[in-house]
């Protein structure tokens, strides 16, 4: 079976706290994001806002799956993130599309 994951210690190390720091960028868009659909921060009630703000979630927890992966040497946790991912993305896009078009 070939290492997927079989990279140097510092290139390892470097990846995994560049997926943290992203998967932390997420949290803090997606906090943002939600404070604005309940009217805390921002305009409020605007259903795009929640939409972004999970969006921002799945991506946060599929970049810590990655950075998990990469640290642990699992390929099985980027392959679990990368199934979550596509398929969360999807419905997020689906859910955009149904709410752009009930706009008008």
């Amino acid at each position: 079976m070939i290492e997927v994951l079989s990279i140097a210690a510092p290139i390892r190390l470097s990846l995994t706290l560049f997926l943290m720091v992203t998967s932390l960028v997420f949290v803090f868009r997606c906090v943002r994001y939600f404070r604005m659909a309940a009217g805390i921060q921002g305009t409020g009630h605007h259903p795009m806002a929640v939409v972004r703000g999970l969006r921002g979630l799945v991506i946060s927890i599929t970049a810590l799956a990655w950075a998990a992966s990469v640290h642990w040497g699992q390929e099985w946790l980027f392959i679990i993130g990368l199934i979550i991912l596509a398929q969360e993305l999807y419905e997020m896009g689906v859910i955009t599309l149904i709410l752009r078009v009930g706009r008008g």
